[in-house]
Formats: C-alpha cells, sequence, structure tokens
C-alpha cells in the first residue's frame, strides 16, 4: 500500500530562505507499507562524480553522475552461487538540485518488449538515472521522452517489478511516468500531487475527485475509509486541500504528516483483503515490515551534497 502526497500550494506552505531570498516550499511524502518480512529500507548519500551503467547483461545504458543524491535504498535477500546476499533498488530520493522521486507499485504495468534497438535499464535503478543527471522535471522528461532505453523488469523481492515513477522539483512541479500497454506514458502537471497504487494515472484524475467532492459537499457520500487505493487517493487529496495555512517549515511538515498518517497502514490494523499487511518500523513499530518511509523531501536543498559511501 504505497501513497506518495506533494504539497506544492504556494499559497499555503511556508517559506524558506534560499541563496538570500524568500521562496515557497514544496515538500512530498511518502509511505510505503509492505506485506513481507524479509524487506528492510536504509539511508545511502551517494557522491557526485564517476559514471554508472544499467546494471543488465544486454547493452545496458550508461550515464554520467552530475548530481549527488540521498536515497532510500529498499534491501531484500538472495541466494547467488550457494550464498546469501543481498540486493536493493532505490525507492525514494532527492538529489542536490531537488529532483525528488518515488517508485510504487503498478500492477497494470506492461514494458515494451526487449528488440535489442536501445540500451537497456534495470527497473531497480529507473529512479537513480533521473537523479543522478536531472535538476528539474521538465529536464527528466524531455530526456524520458527521447525513450533513450527498455526497461528491464526484475523482482522486488517476491513480486515482479512492476513500477511507476513519480519525479517532484523545488519549483512544486509534478509527474508520473508510466508504462501501460507497451507503451510509456509521461503525465505533468500540478494535478499529480495524489498518487496511490495499484491505479494508473487515467484512475487518478482531478477531473474524478471534483466529481465525488460535489457529491461529498450536498451531503449525498461520505468520505471513504478503507485501504483502497481509490479511497486513499480521495481521502489524501481532500486532506490536502484542506490544510490550513503554514507559519513555519516545521508546520508545514507537520501538516503533511497529518495527511500522510491517513493513508497509512495503523500499527494492529487488520485489513481482510490485505491480511499480511503491516505498519513500518521507521514509525518506530514492527522491525519486520518496511516502511511508512515518511520520506519527507523539501524544496529547500542547497547546490551541493555531502561525500558518502
Amino acid at each position: 500500500m504505497c501513497s506518495r502526497v506533494l504539497w506544492n500550494d504556494k499559497e499555503k506552505v511556508a517559506t524558506a530562505r534560499v541563496g538570500g531570498r524568500k521562496v515557497p516550499l514544496a515538500v512530498v511524502g511518502r509511505v510505503m507499507d509492505w506485506a513481507f518480512d524479509e524487506y528492510k529500507a536504509d539511508l545511502w548519500i551517494l557522491p557526485p562524480g564517476g559514471k554508472r551503467d544499467g546494471r543488465t547483461k544486454l547493452n545496458p545504458i550508461r550515464w554520467p553522475i552530475k548530481y549527488g543524491s540521498l536515497v532510500v535504498p529498499v534491501s531484500w535477500p538472495v541466494m547467488r552461487n550457494g550464498k546469501q546476499v543481498e540486493v536493493a533498488t532505490s525507492t525514494d530520493g532527492i538529489n542536490q538540485k531537488g529532483l525528488a522521486g518515488h517508485t510504487l507499485w503498478l500492477g497494470r504495468t506492461k514494458y515494451p518488449e526487449l528488440d535489442g534497438t536501445k540500451p537497456t535499464l534495470n527497473i531497480a535503478i529507473w529512479l537513480q538515472y533521473y537523479l543522478d543527471q536531472f535538476a528539474t522535471v521538465e529536464e527528466a522528461l524531455t530526456d524520458a521522452k527521447k525513450r533513450r532505453f527498455h526497461l528491464v523488469p526484475v523482482p522486488i523481492g517476491k513480486i515482479g517489478g512492476k513500477l511507476h515513477l513519480t519525479l517532484e522539483d523545488r519549483s512544486g512541479s509534478s509527474a508520473v511516468i508510466e508504462y501501460v500497454d507497451g507503451e510509456q506514458h509521461a503525465h505533468k502537471g500540478p494535478g499529480y500531487s495524489v498518487v496511490t497504487n495499484s491505479l494508473s494515472c487515467d484512475m487518478q484524475r482531478d477531473a474524478d475527485y471534483e466529481e465525488y467532492k460535489e457529491q461529498f459537499q450536498r451531503g449525498r457520500i461520505r468520505l471513504p475509509t478503507t485501504t483502497n487505493s481509490n479511497h486513499r487517493f480521495v481521502r489524501a487529496k481532500h486532506y490536502l486541500e484542506h490544510l490550513p495555512k503554514a507559519t513555519d517549515e516545521r508546520e508545514t511538515v507537520a501538516y503533511l504528516m497529518s495527511v500522510l498518517r491517513n493513508v497509512s497502514y495503523p500499527f494492529g490494523g487488520s485489513d481482510p483483503l490485505v491480511p499480511r499487511m503491516r505498519p513500518s518500523p521507521q514509525r518506530g513499530g514492527d522491525p519486520r515490515s518496511i516502511s511508512h518511509k515518511a520520506c519527507i523531501t523539501s524544496s529547500r536543498q542547497r547546490d551541493r551534497t555531502s561525500s558518502g559511501s
């Protein structure tokens, strides 16, 4: 149960002083409540410089690491040559220019067939490809539209690598890249502030929410309460729209967290449709489950990064 929420309402978010001037914050959070025991999350600093490749066997794409990034990798154990090793995928991150991204499960995903006409990119470092090279959503989408590579899906632990990618930058711009029916679809605009899995963008439209809101305001329906993707989408949009004006950065993050907690899996929660679902250890809870990363990122990014390994 993944949900990503971006608060980019310039009339309500607080401002921060960046480069000698005040700019509105753009804050984003993500929850990833997961049903499997063996996953764990970490925090890595990836410095700029050098090169990276697509981590595939067939014609891997290569690119320079222009920007450093801070990423949240999810790792799990696999057996290789009779030994247990850990492999990881970057699920969330932000680079030194303020471009941030998140991968979410999308069951409808169907990637183009590998035909040998393009370089390949392992789905596990799809997000890293953009964090390494681009400063804004616009730059990332310009590159995405060139379709430089074919994505190679690999199992993410016990599930297939069916993902879509959300991006946002320090200006509050937002986009989603996904593959449906073998075609890449890129969606950009302020309306893509909320994404819940496993819904593709054509199933999460502002028009649908506005129709719901009209019925809600007339008292004909109530706010949906389940963990269903559609219900989480409507709740997040509703509560995000009704957040009060924040006075400072701390309050801005706290208000966004209130929305995230409303669409995350609670401690001790029970859902007969997803009986193995658990909340995350990052909330100080069950160490066997993986997240409520509450991966909060902000437009208050400086043009530098720490080096690390």
